[in-house]
């Protein structure tokens, strides 16, 4: 049951939202707005602290959560990079979008509303040059 559990969360709370984010035919910043509202609005990031909190003394929960993490990084520092950001800026960006919407998710007490209105000044910020 706890490896269904893991396979769940890194599957349809990242695999599937990846692949959406993927097909998606919109330009690289509409791509990054699309991902962040998908995981906001689905709150595919609901359980994340929770898998982290058990990763800290399970090697299997602590071996998938760093796998699926490095997939979020992964993607994330890829979409940061097709709006022309450099390797080290669309990295860090990236890092930036997947800790604010795990942290966002699970920390913040904002209603959906006030959370819609803050993802689309989160995308700017993210998005904006020096």
């Amino acid at each position: 049951m706890l490896d269904a559990l893991l396979d769940f969360w890194a599957r349809d709370m990242t695999d599937n939202a990846i692949a959406a984010a993927r097909e998606f035919s919109g330009s690289p910043a509409e791509r990054i707005f699309f991902i962040m509202q998908t995981v906001m609005t689905h709150s595919l990031a609901r359980i994340d602290l929770a898998v982290w909190h058990w990763a800290q003394s399970d090697a299997n929960a602590d071996r998938s959560f760093k796998r699926v993490l490095k997939k979020r990084l992964s993607f994330a520092a890829w979409m940061f990079s097709e709006p022309g950001f450099s390797k080290e800026q669309a990295k860090i960006r990236g890092q930036m979008m997947v800790v604010h919407m795990i942290g966002e998710l699970t920390l913040m007490p904002d209603s959906i509303s006030r959370r819609k209105d803050l993802l689309r000044l989160n995308h700017e910020t993210l998005l904006a040059q020096c």
